[in-house]
């Protein structure tokens, strides 16, 4: 029949461990430099999950050389991995439950990083003998070099991270900049940068429309010589006036003798001048002052000078001497004797002056009447002795 049962009973258990199951994956640019993420999914949540980053030459690697102190879900990638891929193993616990290990590895190979690499120009203009300088903005770990297309022109020198450029001579060059591939950059694109070396202009070329005397307005033209680099304006100035730049002919009307002087000025950089050049110009418009004085006359001739005669600016060149409005004679010598002349008979004497501008006075006359023969009849005895 029923009735109670009083005692005991042993019995044994055996607590299975429950399975983390999850998985681990990279995200992230595999540069240089670029921070690499490791995204965990795990089952249950709330496990403990401690991490290792680290590299190998094997693209399906599961392990590899651990990165020191790479141990948290990130990893920013460090110098001279380049070419090499970028793993990650992850070790997930909880209690009561089997310890879980996840890792990934990158799907490409860390690459080099593209330099930041520029200049403060674009351009460079120098006179000859003068220096610019080019600073570099780089953050790469290469080897810089410059170098120039014309060493006859420009040359240049590095130091760290400034280039001084100096110009030699007029022209235009260029300088060529280059980083080369470090251990954790790229190679930097090259940049070509223009140098114009500005020269001292020849000196021009100023030509009068004539170098004598004249009474007529004088032309001046100006030729420049072989242009510079940057170009060239050619000035001029008369006297002491100031410079002017020279757009065509040159006129000059005012009498006297005149100074023009030019010279050539480089446009890009204007302290560059070139030596002075100079024409002189001479203008006369005032005809000579004249006078006259009759020196001698005889029954046959009769002799004039001119007096008071001068010529402040270009000087006397010639006298003509005038009898009866007909010219005879043209010398240099103010003094002239009008000859083979009838006695007691009247004459109208005259000359002019001519400069040697060419002006010419008007003709200063005089009337003049050579002299009687005389009457005196003198009787010569063909001897004076006695007979």
């Amino acid at each position: 029949g029923a009735g109670n049962y009083t005692g005991s009973k042993e019995a044994t258990f055996t607590i299975v461990e429950a399975s983390i199951t999850g998985s681990v994956t990279i995200a992230g640019n595999n540069i240089y430099g670029e921070t690499l993420t490791a995204n965990v999914g795990v089952t249950p949540s709330n496990c403990t999950l401690t991490y290792q980053w680290w590299y190998s030459d094997n693209a399906t690697a599961t392990s590899g050389t651990n990165i020191s102190g790479a141990t948290s879900s990130t990893y920013t990638i460090g110098s001279g991995l380049a070419g090499k891929y970028i793993g990650v193993t992850v070790v997930a616990s909880k209690t009561n439950y089997t310890t879980k290990t996840l890792t990934d590895i990158t799907d490409t190979a860390i690459e080099k990083k593209a330099p930041i690499f520029t200049v403060d120009v674009s351009e460079i203009g120098i006179p000859e003998g003068e220096t610019a300088t080019v600073t570099i903005t780089y953050d790469g770990d290469g080897t810089i070099s410059v170098s120039t297309g014309d060493e006859s022109t420009a040359t240049v020198t590095i130091s760290d991270k400034t280039i001084t450029v100096t110009g030699v001579n007029d022209g235009t060059t260029n300088i060529t900049i280059s980083v080369g591939e470090g251990t954790d950059y790229e190679a930097g694109t090259p940049i070509v940068i223009p140098v114009n070396v500005y020269g001292t202009p020849s000196a021009p070329t100023i030509t009068p429309s004539t170098t004598d005397w004249v009474n007529t307005d004088v032309t001046v033209t100006m030729t420049g010589g072989t242009e510079p680099e940057g170009g060239q304006t050619l000035q001029y100035k008369i006297g002491n006036g100031s410079w002017t730049n020279y757009t065509g002919t040159i006129t000059i009307s005012d009498e006297g003798v005149t100074t023009v002087y030019g010279r050539a000025v480089n446009i890009a950089e204007n302290t560059l001048i070139s030596p002075e050049v100079s024409c002189t110009v001479r203008i006369d418009r005032t005809a000579p002052s004249n006078g006259m004085l009759v020196t001698d006359k005889s029954t046959n001739s009769i002799t004039i000078e001119a007096t008071g005669t001068s010529d402040d600016l270009s000087g006397i060149k010639e006298y003509e001497f005038y009898l009866n409005g007909t010219l005879k004679a043209t010398q240099i010598s103010a003094s002239y004797t009008f000859t083979g002349l009838s006695a007691n008979t009247e004459y109208i004497v005259g000359y002019k002056i001519r400069d040697n501008a060419g002006n010419v006075t008007n003709m200063a006359t005089k009337n003049v009447t050579t002299s009687e023969v005389s009457s005196n009849i003198t009787l010569t005895p063909n001897t004076t002795g006695w007979t």
